[in-house]
């Protein structure tokens, strides 16, 4: 495995192997998942909509980078795809609705799709061993037995560039980006075609980061995976991901080729990720001209309080009544780039915002 990532200005190409015309394995439409919550005066229930009318597919083989900031709604989307909180809208996989699946139907396709989750240290039992962690998996879905899921285990860690030292180690024995490796060992104990990566570099060092991106596009290239790459980091995105998904108070606001979205973001929420992430190229004056993120102000940061238009309408410098008052659709401005915004032209075009706190 390669120890460090390679950051280079281009994502990673699609499988060649994949047919242009495949049917994509995953596919979402109008997803929708609301939480109840209790308001503490009074002891009413009302509802939070986490999740609002999403729509994505990811082609099998390739791998879509899914965006935004804490508390957009990225974690509660992965999970719906997975049928693992109530949902409604559609959601198949491999031409298959899986939304109201249970019981056997659901158990079964469970070995087709996995999550390695954010934080290994909360997701790895502390009183077991790797062996028992990545042997539960390996009993519940009857894969293997005695010497022959011990030898599957070993070579699940060999996959992830660990080895039979390990097996009997407990989590706190092991560093943050060996924890991370045996999540993904488990994960692949089903062999399966479709992983969620929930922020699975976010709690690494940048150098243990790059290790595990390597070795999550070596595994996809080695297996054959379809990746739902769910992470704020956007320089950790454009290495791994063939498309993205920007999400923002639970909508998807922009997505499209990683290329276009790069080079040319038409929502100024986008715009203010992209001057948000950190470059060591001087000379990339557009991305760090910081002009929509300065004016990128405080406004709602809540779905709570989503406003009745355009979810971004409080915190956008291009702002007007119609952004108040209308929805944006998700239209697409070139092939594949779609863009939900009532001011995408001035933005496409680089007209530079104002700030809201300018005269």
């Amino acid at each position: 495995m390669a120890a460090s990532a390679d950051l280079s200005d281009s994502p990673p190409p699609a499988d060649e192997r994949r047919p242009a015309d495949a049917p994509p394995l995953l596919e979402a439409r109008d997803l929708r998942v609301t939480y109840a919550r209790r308001r503490l005066a009074g002891g009413t229930v009302d509802s939070n909509a986490a999740v609002r009318d999403v729509t994505l597919s990811v082609p099998r083989g390739a791998t879509l980078g899914l965006v935004g900031e804490s508390g957009s709604g990225k974690t509660t989307t992965g999970l719906a795809v997975l049928n693992l909180v109530a949902a409604t809208g559609s959601v198949t996989f491999d031409g298959r609705e899986i939304l109201g699946l249970a019981g056997t139907e659901m158990r079964l396709l469970r070995r087709r799709m996995q999550m390695v989750f954010q934080d290994p240290s909360a997701s790895l039992d502390p009183r077991m061993t790797v062996r028992q962690l990545i042997g539960v998996p390996v009993k519940a879905h009857a894969i293997a037995a005695g010497n022959q899921a011990v030898e599957l285990i070993v070579s699940l860690l060999e996959k992830v560039a660990l080895n039979a030292g390990f097996l009997g180690r407990y989590p706190h024995q092991l560093s943050g980006g060996q924890r991370q490796r045996v999540a993904i060992a488990r994960s692949l104990a089903t062999s399966p075609e479709f992983i969620v990566c929930d922020e699975v570099t976010s709690s690494l060092d940048v150098s243990v980061q790059a290790q595990v991106v390597n070795l999550l596009m070596d595994l996809q290239a080695d297996l054959g995976l379809t990746l739902l790459f769910i992470s704020h980091n956007l320089g950790v995105v454009r290495q791994v991901s063939q498309s993205i998904a920007v999400m923002y108070l639970g909508t998807i606001v922009e997505s499209g080729p990683a290329e276009q979205i790069y080079a040319r973001a038409a929502h100024p929420y986008t715009r203010a990720l992209l001057e948000a992430m950190p470059s060591p190229d001087p000379d990339a004056q557009e991305l760090h001209s910081r002009v929509y993120l300065r004016a990128d102000t405080a406004g709602s940061r809540h779905a709570a309080s989503v406003p009745v238009g355009c979810v971004y309408a409080d915190r956008c410098p291009f702002a007007t009544s119609v952004c108040r008052e209308t929805v944006p659709e998700l239209l697409e401005r070139a092939d594949g780039h779609r863009v939900a915004c009532h001011h995408a032209d001035q933005v496409w075009a680089g007209v530079p915002p104002q700030s809201k706190g300018a005269a």
